[in-house]
């Protein structure tokens, strides 16, 4: 967990993908003991349901702009900069 005036170090080499959708799997392969069975099972799950190729079409073709940013997000992107969150007053309502 992240508080006020603690480090964080970016990762230099990360990135990820978020799809949301409905992904069919055997209940006894999601939810069961063995944790790589449940990965395995998710990851058949979403690559049937979207490819790969299809991911990479759509983030070419996505035009991020950070228009949307604002006073919100300000100290978000302190900690992502900067490495620290901002200090703020123990009173203060949380950021998110």
């Amino acid at each position: 967990m992240f508080s006020a005036g603690r480090s964080f170090s970016k990762p230099r080499n990360c990135s990820w993908t978020e799809a949301y959708g409905h992904v069919h799997n055997a209940p006894t392969a999601a939810h069961g003991d063995d944790w790589q069975q449940a990965r395995s099972a998710a990851e058949r799950g979403v690559d049937a349901q979207i490819t790969a190729a299809r991911i990479e079409r759509e983030l070419e073709e996505a035009d991020f702009q950070d228009t949307g940013l604002g006073p919100e997000q300000e100290r978000w992107l302190t900690l992502l900069n900067g490495g620290q969150l901002p200090r703020c007053a123990p009173t203060a309502p949380p950021a998110s």
